[in-house]
């Protein structure tokens, strides 16, 4: 910790500056991501959600006399369960492995030719590219067939940046 954070914290343990959380507040605002035509990023808040109102709205739904009841005429009641189906083997389980995964795709960023990168603008862009036609194509159209030299760079760079549970 530099000496910066440090001298926050304690100033803050000091002095008992708190700041109010929304967690257990009746009124919470909502937000939407608003993207400028330059790129930039920021939220705007876009109204306010009453969620005690939500909250009571699943009482029923949620009392064990109601579900007692639909269970003595459905007995199919309790077994129902929303199913997800995937192959999540490649998925991240940690915030350990995101973080490295995260750090692998800024180190493939970071070694594609500089025509390649100004395609892109930013790593967030090229992130945001993955998955869409236009993406791909940007990518193969850029990328030749790797030398041996180039693919161990690329390695070393991903092992250096590797996130371990130590840091």
């Amino acid at each position: 910790m530099d000496k910066k954070t440090f001298d926050f914290w304690c100033s803050v343990l000091r002095h008992g500056e708190r700041k109010v959380s929304p967690v257990g507040e009746k009124l919470r605002p909502e937000y939407q991501l608003v993207i400028e035509p330059d790129g930039n990023r920021h939220l705007e808040q876009t109204g306010v959600k009453d969620t005690y109102a939500i909250t009571q709205s699943y009482k029923q739904a949620c009392s064990i006399e109601q579900i007692l009841r639909r269970a003595q005429t459905d007995p199919t009641v309790l077994q129902q369960t929303p199913s997800v189906y995937g192959d999540m083997v490649a998925y991240p389980s940690d915030l350990i492995s995101a973080t490295a995964a995260v750090r692998r795709a800024e180190a493939l960023y970071k070694n594609l030719p500089v025509e390649a990168r100004e395609k892109y603008g930013t790593f967030s862009k090229f992130v945001e590219s993955f998955g869409t036609l236009e993406g791909i194509q940007k990518f193969v159209d850029n990328i030749q067939t790797p030398s041996a030299d180039h693919e161990n760079q690329i390695q070393q760079s991903t092992q250096k940046n590797e996130v371990t549970p130590n840091e």
